[in-house]
């Protein structure tokens, strides 16, 4: 049998980066300031035959931590892609371990600031009208590989609707979501809707999150937006009411610092984007966060509980804080970038209600460059 040719181009990308993060824990009585210095190496190939496609990439990822209470060296690594991509008679099929990434991201997402991004192990079929998959996890940077996820879109002149459910965790969540969004010359208008039902850890779920941003873009160079989003939060001896937002990409959404997730919450956000010419890029985040059920925790981007800030009786209140992101990228080539940013946190009431005196901002700063050919 006659092997059909293949074209493969090599893929390499290092990224450098160093981060200095100062009282995660809003707690100046605790030392826990940390400098990182990080190095993450991909290294594959993609691949190209006639009616197919496809990625092989690794990822080696090693991050030197600097503490007052002492030093240490985290080392992650693992297949981060392997997949087949080949055409079929009505769409597109992908086979292996691969992205996948639905609208903006808000509920499935590669998150790719972390070590190793999300990725899938499984297969997934593409149109023009439909997405569908069924799916394990494969990679992902701490999350458990014992999660399951199998979802179908559906995409129409009203916007896509997705219904997707996940099992893994003590979680078994069916999500029915709709997004919808349009562009009118300089204005754009999105808005999301979502709904959750299922167990967690033994309760029944009963879950929901909205989101709507206004975008007005006066010129080519400039972007202004601005956000507003809820999520569900709170319980009681038989029903979960905390929406489930694991595994998206909450990063670029909800603030740098990584501090906030759609789950239980109430978000004002203001966005400005400017583009003085190709190679640089300047971004300004504003973020005001606050809790939809006091008496619940407040969930960081991962989706867990951030440092143990939780109060059940609900007399810390719901105001959480505010976040201040300034971020700024330079790409002379298409090889090479440079990032580069700073974000501040001011506590409100229900951060300082349960660090008391010792209640203090936080700040995050980070540099990095990265070369890929």
């Amino acid at each position: 049998m006659l092997i059909p040719p293949i074209d493969w181009t090599p893929v390499f990308t290092l990224r450098e980066r160093i981060e200095r993060r100062t009282n995660r824990d809003f707690n100046q009585a605790v030392d826990d300031d940390r400098t990182v210095l990080g190095t993450r190496v991909s290294v594959g190939t993609a691949f190209k035959g006639k009616g197919f496609s496809g990625q092989l990439l690794y990822n080696f990822n090693q991050d030197n931590i600097y503490m007052r209470t002492g030093d240490k060296v985290e080392t992650r690594s693992d297949l981060q892609l392997g997949y087949i991509k080949f055409a079929g008679q009505s769409g597109e099929w992908t086979v292996g371990r691969q992205f996948i990434k639905k609208g903006n991201e808000r509920l499935i997402g590669d998150a790719p600031w972390p070590a190793v991004s999300v990725a899938w192990d499984g297969v997934r079929f593409q149109n023009r009208t439909w997405d569908a998959w069924a799916t394990r996890l494969g990679a992902a940077n701490r999350a458990s590989r014992q999660t399951n996820m199998a979802g179908a879109a559906y995409t129409s002149v009203a916007g896509e609707t997705m219904y997707f459910y996940r099992h893994g965790e003590g979680v078994d969540a069916h999500t029915l979501d709709h997004l919808f969004s349009q562009t009118k010359g300089k204005r754009t208008i999105s808005a999301e809707a979502a709904v959750q039902a299922g167990k967690r850890q033994g309760k029944d779920l009963q879950a929901w999150a909205v989101a709507a941003r206004y975008t007005y873009r006066p010129d080519p160079k400039l972007s202004l937006a601005v956000e507003g989003a809820a999520a569900s939060g709170g319980s009681n001896p038989n029903r979960s009411f905390t929406f489930e937002n694991a595994l998206a990409s909450n990063h670029p959404i909800y603030g740098l610092m990584d501090m906030q997730s759609w789950k239980n919450t109430q978000i004002l956000s203001l966005y400005a984007t400017y583009k003085p010419s190709a190679s640089w890029t300047v971004d300004l985040g504003y973020h005001r966060f606050g809790l939809r059920d006091a008496a619940d925790a407040w969930y960081g981007s991962s989706g867990t509980v951030n440092g143990g800030l939780v109060d059940p009786t609900g007399r810390s209140g719901r105001e959480v804080g505010q976040e201040l992101d300034l971020q700024v990228a330079y790409n002379p080539t298409a090889k090479l970038g440079f990032l580069a940013g700073v974000s501040t946190f001011n506590p409100g009431r229900f951060v300082r209600s349960i660090r008391g005196a010792n209640a203090t901002d936080q700040t995050w700063l980070f540099a990095q460059v990265s070369f890929r050919f």
